[in-house]
């Protein structure tokens, strides 16, 4: 009799197991139990990677990757965003520097990529022509972008900003700006745009792509960027900042710390915070 209740609960245990994992896996694309599960609500992870930036935006099984981080903590990028998304519908790098694009390969190793998306600026570095070659191998579409873009996944909307016609002497001004648009909140990518790029960026979009809710704050909070006109432009009600601890850059500055803090928005860093979380409210 024991022996026969023993033997029920077990099958009712894997049966529920069972049934978890597909309703997981139908809403969030994955097994794991993530909160969006539970409640609906879309998740940004700005995942921790040290001196570099790795933004994942997943929902119902959606996602969109924004640069992977450097080659040494790429391992660290892939397991997590494995995790949380088998599958990328749209991988986007903003410049092809190592602490953006360094942990790319590890991320095609880990999971599906369905697109990828570049500017047209090419380095000859190891770490690019690697990515070129895996992306290739996987059958992965490739999308070479030299002009403002928009895509659609599910319910998230992507808008690659006029950045194209910036005359720049570093690759960090050669930045894509990428905003996100996810049930009513919109969400700023800003690789390493420095100064040169913002007062183009303010030139030649349209302000109201420029306005929303977080930004993910340019160059690693580096003094070079940020300024108080973008600053106002964008209108934050949070900025991250993507930075390796006791970094040697001496990143975010303490002046670009301030000027946000002197314009009243709330400031996350994965430097103290380690990966950030923001669960996104329906407006």
């Amino acid at each position: 009799m024991k022996r026969g209740i023993f033997i029920s609960l077990i099958v009712l245990t894997l049966a529920a197991v069972i049934l978890y994992c597909i309703v997981a896996y139908r809403k969030t694309g994955t097994i794991f139990p993530t909160l969006e599960l539970f409640d609906g609500k879309p998740t940004i992870h700005f995942i921790d990677v040290g001196q570099g930036d790795c933004t994942l935006v997943t929902y119902k099984g959606d996602s969109v990757l924004i640069d992977a981080g450097p080659v040494s903590s790429g391992m660290v990028a892939a397991e997590y965003v494995r995790m949380y998304a088998p599958v990328i519908e749209y991988f986007i790098i903003t410049h092809p520097h190592e602490d953006h694009m360094g942990g790319a390969t590890f991320i095609f190793d880990a999971v599906k990529v369905e697109n990828l998306v570049l500017s047209t600026d090419t380095v000859m570095d190891e770490f690019y022509v690697q990515t070129l070659a895996l992306a290739y191998e996987e059958g992965t579409n490739i999308i070479y972008l030299d002009a403002p873009a928009e895509f659609t996944i599910g319910e998230i909307s992507v808008t690659v900003l006029d950045t194209f016609g910036v005359e720049y002497d570093d690759l960090n001004d050669a930045s894509m700006m990428v905003r996100i648009d996810i049930e009513g909140t919109s969400l700023l990518i800003t690789g390493d745009a420095e100064a040169v790029e913002e007062a183009y960026v303010l030139e030649h979009n349209n302000p109201a792509l420029l306005d929303c809710d977080i930004m993910k704050i340019a160059h690693h909070g580096s003094s070079t960027s940020t300024s108080e006109a973008f600053l106002e432009a964008v209108s934050p009600e949070t900025c991250v900042i993507s930075c390796g601890r006791g970094n040697s850059y001496g990143h975010p500055s303490s002046v670009v710390v301030e000027r946000i803090r002197d314009y009243g928005a709330e400031i996350r860093r994965t430097d103290t915070e380690g990966t950030i979380r923001l669960r996104v409210n329906s407006n």
